[in-house]
């Protein structure tokens, strides 16, 4: 488990760090405990956020190099007993309903049955949406622009992806980018040189100021610009289309000892658009579910810094509201965004 929160009723969670689990805690008793064995050890508590049971925070030790070992990443285990001093009694039922006990990749679509959980999944879209559509553009390589998040967005809360037993917190950019069908990227604006190299090889389609637009198209505003003249008619998109999608095998890596995970992100080409397209570019994506937590973090820090508040608020505003239109009707009516209310509620 990578993620914790402090109490059974905390909504907002936290990527498990030595860090941020110290500043969190501040290694009070509730949290820092000792071992019941002989010689007592140190024992780090906290709680899940799915199931509400108690967890232990393990290789604390280890990071601070108490011992000789090899160090390795913190990360979170069940611990299945009651826990007085979060309020915490163990539940065997919670915990085997529990989607965060074991190792599931990002592609297990079986649904998750807490209604709880999946609702501050729900607000997590919400509130940190400019944050998801930040780090899809950056694993893509494109500017999403308005239209695409919105699809990509709708799809997502229309198909109840966001109950899938292999979407948590820590995942949710990635989650949704995997689990979205193929997207038209005719339109966008692209800045990595292997997939501008790529578009540009294409049949159809080819990559001016930035964007990705037909070759049609490009030779008549090439002409008219020879001409001296502007083109006749607005921008037409033409017959042909050129999507992406990710590939259905994910690999989840073991990230507590620094390997990533990764999933493949394809492009296709299609004539006519037809359903069939011929495959242009494959590439394989490398992430880790700690960073989205981490631009999360970036996020609150420029919204502190008054040269960059305004403006990273207006996208976080903009973003949030594209998808606080699809997930309100399946919040509770008096539930409103942070920029909405005087109350956060995470």
């Amino acid at each position: 488990m990578d993620i914790f929160a402090l109490h059974p009723t905390s909504k907002k969670h936290f990527f498990i760090t030595e860090a941020t689990y110290f500043e969190q805690t501040q290694r009070r008793p509730q949290w820092a405990t000792k071992t019941k064995s002989i010689p007592q050890m140190p024992l780090y508590l906290a709680t899940c956020p799915e199931c509400k049971n108690a967890i232990e925070i393990r290789e604390l030790d280890r990071v601070r190099g108490e011992n000789n070992r090899a160090p390795m990443a913190p990360f979170g285990k069940h611990y299945q007993h009651d826990v007085s001093g979060l309020d915490i009694v163990y539940s065997q039922e919670a915990y085997d309903r529990c989607s965060l006990r074991a190792k599931v990749s990002l592609g297990a679509s079986e649904p998750r049955q807490n209604t709880a959980f999946n609702a501050e999944i729900l607000i997590m879209l919400v509130e940190h949406a400019a944050v998801i559509r930040g780090t899809i553009s950056n694993v893509i390589g494109i500017k999403v622009s308005s239209k695409l998040f919105k699809s990509m967005m709708k799809k997502f809360i229309e198909e109840s992806r966001y109950k899938c037993k292999g979407v948590i917190p820590s995942n949710l950019p990635f989650a949704m980018a995997y689990w979205m069908e193929s997207q038209s990227l005719v339109g966008q604006y692209v800045f990595d040189v292997k997939m501008v190299e790529a578009v540009n090889n294409s049949h159809h389609f080819c990559i001016d100021d930035e964007q990705i637009i037909p070759k049609e198209w490009k030779k008549i505003r090439e002409d008219a610009k020879r001409a001296g003249r502007l083109p006749a008619t607005k921008m037409s998109w033409g017959a042909h289309n050129l999507a992406f999608y990710f590939g259905r095998r994910v690999h989840r890596g073991a990230e507590h000892n620094g390997e990533l995970n990764h999933m493949t992100l394809k492009v296709t080409e299609h004539p006519n658009n037809k359903q069939t397209g011929r495959e242009i570019y494959s590439t394989k994506i490398e992430y880790s579910n700690s960073h989205f937590f981490k631009a999360i973090v970036a996020e609150e820090r420029q919204l502190a810094q008054p040269e960059k508040a305004q403006e990273t608020l207006r996208k976080k505003i903009e973003a949030g509201e594209m998808a606080f239109t699809f997930i309100a009707p399946l919040l509770p009516k008096d539930w409103k965004p942070s920029w909405r209310s005087q109350t956060n509620p995470q």
